[in-house]
């Protein structure tokens, strides 16, 4: 089971198409629809619900003898999809796709990172104390900014104070832009402003990362 549970979690993160197909033969042993289908949607992404060739109810029923399930374990399969990988999946009329996680950077990038933080010429979500604010000082995530990112990647957001409006909200600068930082660098990135702070030197991503 763990082994099975390790290889569904790399599949998620990694969205290794070879790995899906590994983890729709078991999960259809298994008799787990859920996971077969997720499995299945990574594999084919994207998948299109508009296929003139191809119906939907044509397409659910190549899906449920694919899988094993029936019709109806099929849809309530899908639903908890829907639902449980929502920050994952974009759902349209137009089709199903993964969202794209948010790249990391090469280590030039966190080393500068890291030092205009601590410099204090970046303003990041970090700083806002209120999550319900985060919208108003990033304002174009009002507009639909993470429609195609997965949500599970984002570390944190951030952006220079060079690009501050000239007007502030609750204390807070605000943004028309803004940029993220992906989960595993800003992990990264946090243990090196807190050493550099510390030890009153800089220490990059790079060395952090060589110490694990």
């Amino acid at each position: 089971m763990g082994e099975y549970l390790e290889k569904f979690e790399r599949m998620l993160s990694l969205k290794e198409k070879e790995l899906a197909v590994e983890i729709m033969t078991e999960a259809q042993r298994r008799s787990s629809y859920e996971d077969w289908l997720i499995a299945y949607i990574i594999e084919n992404t994207p998948i299109s619900f508009s296929d003139p060739e191809i119906s939907l109810e044509e397409r659910a029923q190549k899906c449920a003898l694919d899988s094993g399930a029936s019709l109806l374990e099929l849809a309530n399969a899908y639903r908890s999809v829907q639902e449980k990988y929502r920050n994952l999946l974009s759902f349209s009329c137009a089709g199903l796709t993964l969202r794209d996680p948010v790249p990391f950077l090469p280590n030039s990038e966190l080393k500068k990172f890291v030092r205009d933080f601590c410099d204090g010429k970046i303003f990041t979500s970090a700083h806002i104390k209120r999550e319900e604010e985060i919208p108003l000082v990033f304002m174009c995530l009002f507009y639909g900014s993470l429609s195609d990112v997965d949500l599970s990647s984002i570390g944190i957001a951030y952006e220079y104070l060079t690009e501050a409006l000239p007007r502030s909200i609750n204390g807070y600068p605000m943004f028309c832009s803004l940029r993220f930082l992906n989960i595993h660098d800003w992990n990264r990135c946090q243990k090196a402003i807190l050493k550099r702070k510390n030890e009153g030197k800089t220490l990059t991503p790079n060395e952090e990362g060589n110490e694990k």
